[in-house]
């Protein structure tokens, strides 16, 4: 669905759930961005080194201390087999504070996530993997979830074949406040 741009099938996915249909965007314009820091996000991830035929940066050359600014609100993903789960290496410890559980090291597909949040950020990962282009998403979070909005910029990295071997993104919520659960990121 998201691959192909079909957004009609993505509201309906949404519409099943009595939510409102997420904003992807591929290629987005930096200047639409709802916060500075996914702007610098990814101007940082187009100035990283890559091979002059391909325009995705190198998953070897990614340097955590060119993204520090993003770090609370970064994720950083192995993509397993190809693409059918991803393994969390970092889930920022603002992103935890906020969803109230810490990604750090587990697999998306088997994660406690709300069903209808981990089944879109598969569908948006499998899709970046194959695409290799960066994707802008803003989505509503389910009614009994305490974030109001989180906004995405994912952006993939790939090996020397070209595949695409990790993912990286800045994740913001707005309209809460952070819960007070205890959950810390393994970064804080």
């Amino acid at each position: 669905m998201i691959i192909s741009d079909e957004r009609d099938k993505v509201a309906e996915f949404f519409a099943r759930e009595e939510m409102d249909p997420p904003t992807f965007v591929w290629n987005p314009d930096p200047e639409t961005f709802p916060h500075p820091l996914m702007k610098h996000f990814l101007a940082t991830w187009q100035q990283m080194p890559h091979a002059p035929d391909r325009p995705i940066p190198l998953a070897k050359d990614f340097d955590v201390f060119a993204f520090r600014s993003a770090i609370g609100h970064m994720m950083y993903l192995d993509v397993i087999d190809g693409g059918r789960d991803f393994r969390y290496r970092v889930y920022g410890s603002r992103i935890a504070q906020f969803s109230g559980f810490d990604l750090t090291g587990k697999n998306l597909g088997k994660s406690d996530a709300p069903s209808i949040s981990r089944d879109f950020m598969l569908a948006c990962y499998k899709a970046l993997v194959r695409r290799q282009e960066p994707l802008f998403t803003q989505h509503k979070s389910p009614r009994d979830f305490l974030v109001a909005t989180w906004s995405r910029i994912l952006v993939p990295l790939v090996d020397e074949t070209g595949a695409t071997t990790r993912l990286l993104g800045v994740n913001i919520p707005s309209g809460k406040e952070p819960l007070n659960t205890g959950v810390r990121s393994v970064f804080t």
